[in-house]
């Protein structure tokens, strides 16, 4: 999952919000003393983004959509999908959440804005990026997911043109969509189970 499942998934705590997004700038052991610094509930939101991260590299569901992908993107398979299943929350954004998709988004953002105290150096800059060029909506169409494959052929400073991929989902948009579909709600229970486990 890409930034916006992983913010949907983190609940109504800022805190978990803030380390599930921060999890991509931490290494190691969750509880090594470098990670001290963090509240608790910043520890349960590095937890919850590697809890989520595993579920999808498992999932039987979805080995068979990386079948797809994976003649033209190898081993940048999973973080391919990680985009494209952005795309399905925002196509199926009703079915998940009785929330306005612009409201969730703004309220995001503020909650980000609320907490930037604590907020990593390391973090502020991603954060103040997509609050400014507003990330979360970049999913939704097929032209704004083939300009986010466009930056990420460039970041990854790899051959593959990740814009590729666009198409491929489109000629399978249907079938991928239905395993979203029955994926996606095994993962809001595991990660509400998560969250009512380990919240302080």
């Amino acid at each position: 999952m890409n930034y916006l499942a992983h913010v949907f998934l983190s609940g109504d705590d800022p805190e978990v919000l803030i380390g599930n997004i921060l999890e991509d700038f931490t290494k190691g052991r969750i509880d090594h003393p470098r990670n001290d610094i963090y509240s608790p509930n910043i520890k349960v939101g590095l937890g919850l983004h590697r809890l989520i991260d595993h579920y999808i590299d498992t999932s039987s569901l979805i080995k068979d959509i990386k079948e797809l992908f994976y003649p033209s993107f190898s081993k940048y398979t999973p973080a391919v999908l990680d985009v494209l299943f952005d795309y399905f929350l925002i196509k199926n954004w009703e079915t998940y959440s009785d929330q306005n998709f612009d409201e969730f988004r703004l309220i995001t953002y503020q909650k980000f804005e609320d907490n930037w105290e604590k907020l990593p150096d390391s973090m502020r800059k991603l954060v103040r990026s997509m609050i400014e060029y507003d990330w979360l909506k970049e999913y939704g169409t097929y032209e704004s997911l083939t300009y986010v494959m466009g930056r990420f052929s460039i970041k990854a400073k790899t051959d593959y043109d990740f814009r590729k991929a666009v198409p491929i989902m489109i000629e399978n948009e249907k079938y991928i969509n239905d395993i979203f579909n029955k994926f996606f709600p095994l993962m809001i229970f595991e990660s509400e189970k998560f969250l009512k486990t380990n919240l302080k």
